[in-house]
């Protein structure tokens, strides 16, 4: 199979998931009625019921899609150690794993990093003799406001 054989083969299968999105968009935003005799509010409530339906397909398909892609990963690199005995890659390069007579499977790692645990540092700064109070103040002028996870609900309203 040629680049371009699999560039087609991809292509057309994204073609007929977006057909079926569009199908189901299609059907979906035809669902939508108003009991408002005002003309901007049902315009308003066409807008947000179609944003509603583009929310629910969009995450049905990342769903669906993203589950998928973690279960191949998990797959391949299972498939790969049992063949090779690792399925690792090595940080900063790019290592072939596997190659079959169609595709080659590489992996690419960042360079590692490290982190810094607050908790970690604070302990160790108390170890080494700074006073509690003098932490306290630097933890308090160091903390930032963090806005909590906000999450989407789309559901049916009726039964």
């Amino acid at each position: 199979m040629k680049k371009h054989e699999l560039a087609q083969q991809l292509l057309t299968m994204s073609m007929e998931i977006d057909k079926a999105a569009s199908n189901c968009r299609i059907t979906l935003k035809a669902l939508f009625q108003s009991n408002s005799e005002d003309n901007e509010l049902v315009e308003l409530e066409g807008k947000a019921h179609d944003a509603m339906v583009e929310y629910l397909i969009a995450s049905h398909l990342n769903a669906s899609w993203s589950k998928e892609y973690k279960a191949t990963k998990t797959s391949l690199d299972g498939t790969v150690e049992a063949l090779s005995d690792t399925s690792d890659g090595l940080p900063g390069q790019t290592v072939e794993l596997h190659r079959s007579n169609v595709f080659s499977f590489s992996k690419k790692q960042n360079v590692g990093s490290s982190s810094l645990s607050v908790t970690d540092l604070l302990n160790a700064l108390a170890r080494a003799g700074v006073e509690k109070s003098v932490l306290d103040e630097a933890k308090t002028k160091a903390s930032k406001p963090k806005r909590g996870n906000v999450y989407y609900e789309i559901e049916v309203v009726k039964d």
